[in-house]
């Protein structure tokens, strides 16, 4: 007999119950290495080079290049703007880029000519964004009616305490007088509601490196990095609905707020090892393998449904204004994906650099585990006939193994001054026959550095853009030929970022 399959997918929000989504392994699954600025004007094209305290997060076998040791420090601007629609909105912040040091020390060996070591934190992800999405009509269906198709063959004892049942709480569901398993709504047939989401997103993605390198006969480099990753995020989100002005209806609904705050913060621990080899002068290939970083994490998350109405909306109701909210704490561990990198780069007469990254990250192997809290992050059996599919399997129906390229140049005019220009593509992680199979992000990037010897000043600007395709719900189950959904919202984002890193080299 056909089994059947049964999804409940509810894209605005973060939380179903008190358990992650694939959303949030994508969001901490997808890193962006830049770090320094000599790296960032390059496109972080760096596999192959070394040199650079970044290397320690891309190609620990980069470490084995320093000559010299060397502390820097990278301060960086970060200038976002989301577009959608009509509206635009822009947050700006002062990061750290990066922070480390490298001591190299001479061996007297003719061979194995110096052992380095490495400390660095680099600034992986930066999370802060605001924005207002959507502001479109819907003609066809609500979110009301995706938590009537949650709620109908339920109890209200049963409801779920942070969708449904908050929305019991604002009368936006009533018993239904025939049926106390099934519910009706405040809307009519034709009802048409404007549907915006204001969102403010807070936080980073971090990793302190520590590092061990090797030179063997200026030739053959060898490195190793032990990463030790942090995870600071919160979300705070309002969905609305309601009746644009003008609006002729016979509900007594005016308009409702789904507010959802949520934070989730911890530590995650990886591994990294790396090759450089230098085959002639002219030459350098590189290649790096990251194990997955396995996070331990707490969340805290809140759901509040609040509705207003033009007059009380039940005879037992007395006032206009109705709600309630539910909060919930819970743990759980994340493991992101393996990594890949493959690079080559080219030194021509001391003067010119070229340099190439190509990264492999399959992102169905990222996974959620539960750590006796109670959330089963794995899909499991209704009956015979159905299975539910939890969040890792929605992992693997979602996502998809990507290719990465970065390249980026540099030409020296003197000892002192050298300009940099670069370009990076990180393709979307997400199926062709997905919403946002086309979610490539891309920057460009260029600088400038001025080498004083045991001095250095590098200087660079990025500009980063991708867009994202949402629903803001999108509802199905067995007993459905075709999804609920909310009209198609597009939000574009643009990033502005500028990089100082000042070095000593000792």
């Amino acid at each position: 007999m056909k089994t059947f399959y049964i999804t409940s997918i509810l894209l605005l929000c973060h939380l179903i119950g008190s358990a992650q989504t694939e959303i949030d392994a994508l969001r901490f699954s997808r890193i962006y290495p830049y770090g320094s600025a000599r790296s960032t004007a390059m496109g972080g094209a760096f596999g192959a080079l070394g040199g650079d305290i970044s290397s320690l997060s891309v190609n620990p076998g980069g470490i084995g290049v320093f000559r010299k040791s060397e502390i820097s420090f990278t301060s960086m601007l970060d200038f976002n703007k989301v577009e959608s629609g009509i509206f635009e909105r822009s947050k700006n912040r002062y990061l750290i880029g990066s922070l480390g040091f490298v001591a190299s020390f001479t061996t007297g060996n003719k061979k194995w000519k110096s052992i380095n070591f490495g400390f660095n934190y680099i600034n992986l992800n930066n999370f802060n964004r605001d924005g207002v999405l959507g502001g479109h009509i819907s003609e066809n269906s609500s979110l009301i009616d995706v938590w009537k198709m949650e709620a109908d063959g339920h109890k209200r004892a049963d409801l779920d305490p942070f969708t449904t049942s908050l929305a019991y709480d604002a009368y936006l569901l009533k018993k239904n007088p025939n049926n106390e398993t099934m519910y009706d709504i405040p809307l009519v047939d034709g009802d048409k509601l404007e549907q915006k989401e204001y969102i403010r997103n807070r936080g980073y993605q971090g990793e302190y490196a520590l590092s061990i390198g090797t030179n063997y006969n200026d030739k053959l480099y060898l490195g190793a990095t032990l990463g030790i990753q942090s995870i600071h995020y919160r979300s705070h989100s309002i969905y609305a609905e309601g009746f644009p002005k003008g609006t002729e209806t016979t509900s007594k609904l005016n308009y409702f707020n789904f507010h959802q705050i949520f934070n989730t913060e911890g530590v995650g621990v990886n591994f990294k090892t790396g090759v450089i080899y230098r085959p002639t002068p002219l030459l350098r290939l590189g290649f790096a393998i990251h194990t997955p970083t396995i996070y331990r994490l707490d969340a805290h998350a809140l759901n509040n449904v609040s509705a207003f109405y033009f007059e009380a909306p039940d005879e037992t109701a007395k006032g206009t204004e109705f709600g309630n909210e539910a909060y919930t704490d819970y743990s759980y561990k994340l493991r992101t994906p393996w990594r890949f990198i493959a690079s080559a780069a080219t030194v021509l007469g001391q003067r010119a650099i070229i340099s190439f990254d190509y990264e492999y990250v399959d992102y169905t192997n990222a996974k959620f585990y539960n750590v006796g809290d109670g959330n089963d992050y794995d899909g499991y059996m209704l009956d015979k006939d159905t299975y539910v599919l939890g969040t890792n399997d929605m992992i693997k129906e979602t996502y998809r193994s990507t290719h990465n390229f970065r390249v980026g140049g540099e030409y020296r005019f003197s000892s002192i001054f050298s300009l940099r220009g670069g370009y990076s593509y990180w393709a979307s992680p997400y199926k062709t026959t997905d919403l946002n199979g086309k979610n490539d992000l891309q920057t460009v990037s260029g600088g400038f550095g001025l080498n004083f010897s045991y001095f250095y000043i590098d200087a660079s600007y990025m500009h980063k853009w991708d867009k994202e395709n949402k629903y803001f719900y999108n509802y199905q189950n067995s007993s459905m030929p075709q999804p609920l959904t909310s009209p198609e919202v597009q939000s574009n984002l643009k990033n502005n970022e500028f990089r100082i890193t000042l070095g000593i080299r000792i």
